[in-house]
């Protein structure tokens, strides 16, 4: 299965996907619908590992991918963290920051799922002092 899609935690507060190349546009795209129909049932927050570590390659197809997954976010989306995301995807991610203040803000990147992990946490938690 080119690219898997599943709750990271009991609490679902982090959807994890993985890309193993080869994969298509068709297949991201019924990532994408999975994606939102997973995040439909909670009303908190999701974040979202995408572990490209084993995918270093993508569709040239991706920047329409791109727009279809903007048009999709759901308003619960939280971070996004990108996990090794070759130098290709992060031009693409680039393009989605711009078209997105959304995506903007709530993008990042890691070197592994379980710093992406850290990450999550270190910016979800309320800070000691209230703000």
């Amino acid at each position: 299965m080119p690219i898997t899609l599943d709750w990271d935690n009991d609490d679902k507060t982090i959807l994890l996907e993985r890309f193993i190349s080869p994969w298509t546009i068709e297949e991201y795209y019924r990532l994408i619908d999975d994606e939102a129909a997973l995040m439909a049932q909670v009303s908190h927050p999701v974040h979202l590992i995408l572990d490209g570590s084993q995918s270093p390659l993508a569709p040239r197809q991706m920047f329409t991918g791109i727009q279809y997954a903007l048009k999709r976010l759901p308003p619960n989306q939280g971070l996004i963290v990108f996990v090794r995301a070759n130098r290709l995807l992060q031009l693409f991610i680039e393009v989605a920051r711009q078209m997105s203040p959304q995506i903007a803000q709530a993008t990042c990147y890691a070197r592994s799922v379980e710093e992406a992990r850290r990450l999550i946490a270190e910016r979800t938690q309320p800070s000691a002092t209230g703000h």
